[in-house]
């Protein structure tokens, strides 16, 4: 079972708001607003809500972790979050607020993601149950303001992209409107556009970036989820860490990596455009 529905009972339905950006009208919808403070909350309270497990192990930099603790503490059930060193300590410090048991292996992302793979109760990022709740921030931005002409996202695990953009890219097609979707990651770490593109794992060292939340790439991705990707992605954009900086009032680095794309690409754009604030945990 797929219980987005039942999502809405713990979740904000998160507001829009408008700015005009490098010469574009732009609609922000702010699930740095959203319980736990960011859009992951959606994805993993599904999984929950659908699987009804004891416990689960995920791995993150930050905002999966906190919304996994945050899900644990409402649904009491056991929850571990493997993050790697050099996690923000505000999140760290949020994650063990909830109750959850914190566990730092490796270095970057990628390599807590391994060890929290070999757990028996572990929770990949992309999986179809947590697409399923990401898609419903289209179904809400859809009722809230329509469909728009393009859709501007960070790109991360791909999570957003294909729980999100795809869904609202669908739903806009059977309308009779073609949504343009763009993804956003830093330049100094593209890992999974690299994958989306040559369809290969790319599991390279990256420089330290502000923009964590949303860089380098994942150790596994099913082949339905890269098919997904790439039939939902039509061009990337790439961001320096100073890009964020007139938008971090409005959220976290990573967060706020749309807004940056907008104003760093905004000869690009043709008609309106939607992104959204994806997190504020900072």
């Amino acid at each position: 079972m797929e219980l987005v529905r039942e999502i809405a009972e713990y979740i904000r339905m998160t507001p829009v708001e408008r700015m005009r950006i490098g010469g574009h009208d732009v609609v922000i919808k702010r699930e740095d607003k959203q319980v736990a403070g960011s859009f992951k909350v959606r994805g993993i309270l599904n999984y929950v809500l659908s699987k009804g497990p004891e416990s689960i192990t995920v791995a993150s930099s930050g905002n999966f972790g906190i919304a996994a603790a945050w899900v644990g503490k409402e649904l009491d059930i056991i929850v571990n979050v493997v993050v790697p060193e050099g996690t923000p300590k505000e999140k760290i410090e949020k994650i063990e607020s909830l109750g959850a048991n914190l566990l730092v292996r490796g270095n970057t992302y990628e390599e807590a993601f391994m060890y929290a793979s070999k757990r028996d109760d572990f929770v990949e990022p992309t999986h179809p149950l947590i697409l399923k709740g990401i898609s419903s921030i289209a179904v809400e931005v859809a009722e809230q303001v329509g469909f728009l002409d393009n859709v501007v996202l960070p790109i991360g695990t791909g999570s957003i992209l294909v729980g999100m953009g795809k869904r609202y890219k669908d739903m806009a097609m059977e309308m009779g409107k073609h949504v343009k979707v763009f993804g956003v990651q830093p330049v100094k770490a593209p890992q999974l556009v690299k994958t989306i593109i040559y369809g290969i794992v790319f599991m390279e060292d990256y420089p330290k970036t502000e923009l964590e939340g949303i860089a380098g790439g994942i150790p596994y991705m099913r082949v339905e989820m890269l098919k997904e990707l790439r039939s939902t992605l039509d061009v990337p954009l790439f961001i320096e860490d100073r890009d964020v900086e007139p938008f971090l009032s409005m959220g976290e680095p990573s967060g706020v990596s749309g807004l940056a794309a907008i104003q760093k690409y905004n000869t690009l754009f043709h008609g309106d455009i939607l992104t959204v604030v994806t997190g504020g945990n900072r």
